[in-house]
C-alpha cells in the first residue's frame, strides 16, 4: 500500500480532502509531518467518507520518521529543480522503476512553499505532474497523483523487474547510512558537505534503478554494507 506524506500542511480543509481522496481510491496510509492536526473539526468536515483515514493518520516531527518502513520515496513539485536539489521526473517514469520491498511514499510540501530544500535533499526523486496551466493546490495535487498511481497499479503498468526475484539484494541506504556516506565522501574526496550530499543522492538514485548486473550490484552492496559496518563501529567506540 502506498503512503501519502504531508509536510507541514496549514489548511485543515486540504487535509480532509486528501483523506477523502485516499479513501475513494482505497488508500489508508497517511502521515503528517507537523502542521494541522488530522482530527481538526474542519478536516473532518471536509472528509466525508474519509474519516477513517484521518483517525488512522500518524503525526511525526521529521520527514525521516515519516519515511520509516518505506521502500522508496518520491517528493512532489510544481517546479523543475536542477542538481543537487533532486532530479525531476514524470509520474510514468517514477512508476516504471523496478519494484522494491515496502510501500512507496509520495511526499507533498506545505501549501505555500512546497517542499523546502532540506526535504528535497532527502528525496532523490522529485515528481512533477504534467499540468500546463496554473499549479494545483495541495488537495488537488494529491488527488491527481493518487488517480494516476491507482490506475497504473490497476492495469499492471509497464513491464517492471522485481530485483528480489533476480536474487540481487537491495542495498537501499537508510537515513543514517546516507549521513555516513556523505561524511565518508566528504573526507575521501576532500570536497564540501554540499557536494558530498549531491554525490550521496546520486548513489541513491543509482540504487533506485536496480537490478544492475551482478558485479555492479555486488559493488554497491559492498559499499553500503561497509558503510553500515563503519557506522556500527563508530557507535560502539
Amino acid at each position: 500500500m502506498d503512503r501519502v506524506v504531508l509536510v507541514h500542511p496549514t489548511l485543515p480543509d486540504n487535509v480532509g480532502m486528501v483523506a477523502r481522496a485516499m479513501a475513494a481510491y482505497g488508500w489508508s496510509d497517511l502521515v503528517l509531518v507537523g502542521g494541522v492536526a488530522p482530527l481538526h473539526p474542519l478536516a473532518l468536515a471536509a472528509a466525508p467518507g474519509g474519516e477513517a483515514v484521518l483517525q488512522g493518520a500518524r503525526v511525526v516531527t521529521t520527514l525521516v520518521e515519516a519515511l520509516e518502513g518505506t521502500g522508496r520515496a518520491f517528493g512532489t513539485t510544481a517546479r523543475v529543480y536542477a542538481r543537487p536539489a533532486g532530479v525531476t521526473i514524470g509520474p510514468a517514469e517514477a512508476l516504471a522503476m523496478p519494484v522494491v520491498p515496502g510501500p512507496t511514499a509520495w511526499v507533498f510540501g506545505s501549501e505555500r512553499t512546497g517542499l523546502g530544500k532540506v526535504e528535497r535533499t532527502r528525496l532523490p526523486w522529485l515528481v512533477r505532474l504534467p499540468a500546463p496551466g496554473p499549479s494545483l493546490n495541495l488537495a488537488q495535487a494529491v488527488t491527481a497523483l493518487i488517480t494516476v498511481v491507482t490506475l497504473d497499479r490497476g492495469r499492471g503498468g509497464p513491464a517492471r523487474t522485481d530485483a528480489s526475484e533476480a536474487g540481487v539484494a537491495l542495498p537501499v541506504p537508510d537515513e543514517a547510512t546516507r549521513r555516513t556516506l556523505t561524511t565518508a565522501l566528504a573526507l575521501y574526496l576532500g570536497t564540501t558537505e554540499e557536494s558530498a550530499r549531491a554525490k550521496t543522492m546520486l548513489l541513491c538514485r543509482m540504487l533506485d534503478r536496480l537490478p544492475f548486473a551482478a558485479d555492479e550490484a555486488g559493488l554497491l552492496s559492498a559499499l553500503v554494507g561497509r558503510t553500515r559496518t563503519l557506522r556500527a563501529g563508530a557507535h560502539e567506540a
